[in-house]
């Protein structure tokens, strides 16, 4: 058994940790934002609220000898310390970086959902969709999202909410932003302030809506390997590429399938990044590759 410490309150992320990232692995949780807890085997979940006091933590760690791992939330702009990368046994993070990856014993995995958002094993087919597609989040501050929402709005039978600022307290409740995802056939998901990933991308691909995203080179280098959402230089051609993408019910099922290994992916490398916290000393963590299968 291992010992997960939440060094900041579990709030967004711990639904998905729970449903994807921890299943099947045996651990004793430990919510210690005040840094006393310091156990042996022990992965230590952080985010932008606890990264500023993690290096005198991991040092307790460090003073006993103790092995330990990390998942490391929220750094979106790449801002983090990451000295304690050095003592870790691994670290799984989100938000890709080739820095960080070419350190050796750092994975990735996706951002995933926000907290109360229902793992649904079904759902409607997208052409029978209510909303051909929809946005719910910020525009302003953010470069491509003005341009995003003039070409959306060019097309037809959309469902716009634009909120004021991140987790707007006026917002749509978590069960009305579901709602409306699993009622679209697309969501469009531009880029946040800095980087190109958002929530949005999963809880699209969670609902089963299909994801509009900025081409780059991002999402294939988080998953390995090619992504079979729809990726667009512009947003003024996004009329286009829908029309190009071609029937919808197959593209959503082969983002599901996509999805389906990409969940797959992340619980396989925490139970290989488990497995040598636990019992290979002296081992590294096996790389799981684009099929999911360790390498």
């Amino acid at each position: 058994m291992i010992n997960i410490i939440y060094t900041c309150e579990p709030t967004w992320e711990e639904s998905w940790l729970e449903d994807v990232v921890f299943k099947d692995v045996e651990y004793k949780l430990h919510v210690d934002p005040k840094f006393k807890t310091v156990l042996q085997d022990s992965v230590i979940v952080m985010n932008e609220t606890s990264a500023a006091r993690i290096q005198d933590y991991i040092d307790k760690f460090n003073e006993k000898g103790y092995r330990f791992g990390v998942i490391h939330l929220s750094d979106e702009a790449y801002k983090h310390p990451v000295n304690h990368y050095r003592s870790a046994v691994f670290v799984l993070r989100n938000y890709y970086s080739a820095v960080y990856e070419n350190l050796g014993h750092v994975e990735f995995f996706p951002l995933g959902y926000k907290k109360g958002f229902k793992v649904n094993p079904g759902y409607t087919q997208a052409s029978a969709r209510e909303y051909k597609w929809n946005f719910v989040g910020q525009v302003v501050g953010k470069p491509t999202r003005e341009p995003m929402i003039n070409a959306m709005a060019e097309i037809d039978g959309g469902y716009l909410y634009v909120t004021r600022c991140w987790d707007d307290p006026m917002g749509l409740s978590v069960e009305e932003y579901q709602d409306c995802i699993e009622n679209s056939t697309f969501t469009a998901c531009p880029a946040g302030w800095i980087n190109p990933d958002s929530f949005r991308v999963c809880e699209a691909l969670e609902a089963g809506s299909i994801p509009i995203v900025d081409s780059t080179s991002y999402f294939q280098n988080l998953s390995g390997g090619p992504v079979p959402f729809i990726t667009i230089s512009k947003w003024k051609d996004v009329e286009k590429a829908i029309a190009d993408a071609g029937n919808v019910d197959e593209l959503q099922d082969k983002c599901r399938q996509w999805w389906e290994l990409q969940k797959f992916k992340a619980n396989n490398t925490f139970k290989a990044c488990v497995a040598k916290l636990l019992n290979d000393p002296d081992g590294r963590v096996p790389a799981v590759g684009g099929d999911g299968v360790e390498k």
